[in-house]
């Protein structure tokens, strides 16, 4: 089956700020080590030490950052031991979770690219994947190898890093749907939308109803997140609960969503607390209870999942353009 790239979304859909600032923090932290490694060396230690040392350090930092949100989440009370469970369940949940972030945010998304794949002879729908706050397409790449395998034509977008601009994504988004149906001769996209990319790609879906052929959403916070509240304020994403482009957004649609839809959560999550704030209660759900806010759309498990999600919408998607 032939595959081929696609180099036709708009620029603003397509943007790499974050790829270059992720790079370069990276690229800083490196420096920082050897520099660290230089100078313990220059007091004594022996050049194997001292590099053993700041990588254990390096790496336990790393950790530490990418914990802490467990840590609020706890100390919100958003994870009490009837939920997160013994140590035997919540330290592996927490670790992977904590692997996923590292990985994606030091290797993915600084230096690898967003996944765009159509397959000429691939009729279905294709999918167009939307991430969420400080994250761009490259995100998706655990996810990508599946639907490659699936030989399912996916792009993934990649959005200014911090949506402050709610309306204002919602036309790059629009650019970006009408490309890829230029591109593939089809009518409408399947929108697959992680954490704030799951509000965008929601409402993209009440605006422009005819360009969506089904909707996934997959971590979001529909009804905001208390860490909103330390991040850009009440209207800059992630949304806080009193976010009010969000409220409105749920009092236009009763939290119901008009074309083929699947909202999918998990009560581990540790970016959108409350964890209920990701339930929808006039659309049909699926719980994957037991996976961190990144490993929903990279751990495997999470990942055949989201798969057999598209599986299921597919057959709502063929009869309705029927």
């Amino acid at each position: 089956m032939r595959m081929e790239k696609i180099l036709v979304l708009p620029r603003l859909a397509q943007r790499r700020v974050l790829r270059v600032i992720v790079a370069a923090m990276v690229l800083l932290q490196v420096t920082l080590l050897v520099a660290a490694v230089w100078h313990l060396s220059v007091a004594g230690w022996s050049l194997p030490l001292a590099l053993a040392a700041m990588l254990l350090v390096g790496l336990l930092l790393q950790i530490s950052i990418a914990a802490n949100t467990f840590v609020i989440k706890w100390l919100m009370g958003d994870w009490p031991v009837a939920r997160r469970g013994s140590i035997v369940r919540w330290l592996p949940v927490a670790a992977v979770e904590v692997c996923w972030m590292l990985r994606l945010f030091l290797f993915d998304q600084p230096w690898c690219r967003a996944p765009r794949w159509i397959f000429a002879t691939d009729r279905r729908t294709p999918v167009l994947l939307v991430h969420g706050f400080v994250c761009n397409g490259a995100v998706w790449r655990p996810l990508s190898k599946h639907l490659l395998d699936a030989k399912r034509s996916h792009v993934a977008i990649s959005l200014e890093p911090t949506y402050r601009h709610f309306e204002r994504q919602l036309e790059v988004l629009d650019g970006a749907v009408q490309a890829l149906c230029a591109h593939t001769g089809q009518q409408r996209v399947v929108l697959l939308g992680h954490s704030m990319g799951g509000l965008l790609a929601r409402a993209y879906a009440e605006r422009f109803p005819q360009r969506c052929a089904a909707l996934i959403s997959v971590g979001v916070p529909h009804h905001g997140t208390a860490l909103g509240d330390l991040i850009h304020g009440l209207e800059y994403g992630p949304p806080s609960p009193r976010c009010q482009w969000l409220q409105a957004l749920n009092q236009r649609s009763g939290e119901r969503i008009e074309v083929p839809a699947l909202n999918i959560w998990s009560a581990d999550d540790n970016i959108v607390i409350p964890a209920q704030s990701a339930h929808l209660h006039a659309t049909t759900e699926r719980t994957l209870h037991g996976y961190g806010h990144m490993a929903l759309i990279a751990q495997r498990e999470a990942c055949l999942a989201l798969m057999a999600a598209l599986d299921e919408l597919d057959p709502l998607v063929e009869s309705d353009e029927r």
